[in-house]
């Protein structure tokens, strides 16, 4: 990872820690959810974007579902990576991005709260932290903790490892109520590369297409994970307001306010 990106992020935990959110990012979403329908947005469920075909000679790009097509003057894409990104592209952008960043995960259902809220292991990249108490995500009295390990690998070695390093921190079988592990999730899309850094990522109008627009958490020079992902969202979608005309004008009055 280049070093602007990983310095930047020490500097934010050593200055404003972390934040857990009550409910889990069930209460995030829905969140975003309300403030998009109340500024007028329709949120579709249950209809897969396709593709994003080049604009017509109106300069409205057609995109597609498997049900319908819409014609429009300006398209955030953000489906999560680069890969499903350039999947919904006429051709691929030359991006010259990192790995992405994997783990394995452990999450556990506590009777009670661990003897120790947070265990970081120094000859393997493995961590335990507690997020409730203090964050609002299991019952009064009980424990939600989180077991990881950076840069996942075999689901019987991970699996094993983790049980096994919760152990070492004090949960105790008897303490698990319910279980789940997650192998070889993203924790951050295309890391940026030494030499390249936080500048090198794409754009928000890196697609390489007129009215097409780009977020997530590998998009724009600022940020990482969630902080990335706000950040190149608000971006792309003030840029795709102002190309839209009367009506896009408005609305980007309304989210400069």
């Amino acid at each position: 990872i280049s070093a602007d990106a990983a310095v930047r992020q020490l500097q934010l935990v050593q200055t404003g820690g972390v934040r857990y959110l009550y409910g889990g990012w069930t209460r995030l979403v829905d969140g975003l959810s309300a403030a998009a329908r109340s500024a007028g947005a329709e949120i579709i469920e249950g209809e897969r974007a396709l593709a994003v075909e080049d604009p017509d000679s109106s300069g409205r790009s057609e995109v597609r579902t498997g049900r319908r097509s819409w014609f429009t003057s300006a398209v955030v894409v953000a489906p999560g990576g680069p890969v499903a990104a350039r999947a919904l592209l006429p051709s691929a952008p030359s991006w010259h991005l990192g790995e992405d960043a994997t783990a394995a995960c452990l999450d556990l259902g506590l009777r009670r709260p661990p003897p120790y809220r947070v265990v970081f292991g120094l000859d393997q990249p493995l961590y335990l932290s507690t997020h409730a108490p203090s964050a609002e995500l299991a019952p009064a009295g009980a424990a939600m903790v989180h077991v990881l390990r950076y840069g996942a690998r075999t689901t019987e070695q991970d699996r094993s490892d983790l049980s096994r390093f919760a152990e070492v921190a004090g949960v105790g079988k008897d303490d698990v109520v319910v279980e789940r592990f997650l192998h070889k999730m993203v924790v951050s899309h295309s890391l940026p590369r030494p030499g390249a850094g936080l500048a090198g990522r794409p754009a928000v109008d890196g697609s390489g297409r007129a009215g097409v627009f780009l977020a997530g958490d590998w998009v724009g020079p600022e940020g990482l994970l969630a902080d990335a992902s706000l950040s190149s969202g608000a971006a792309a979608g003030r840029a795709a307001a102002a190309v839209v005309p009367v009506r896009g004008a408005a609305a980007s009055r309304r989210l400069a306010g």
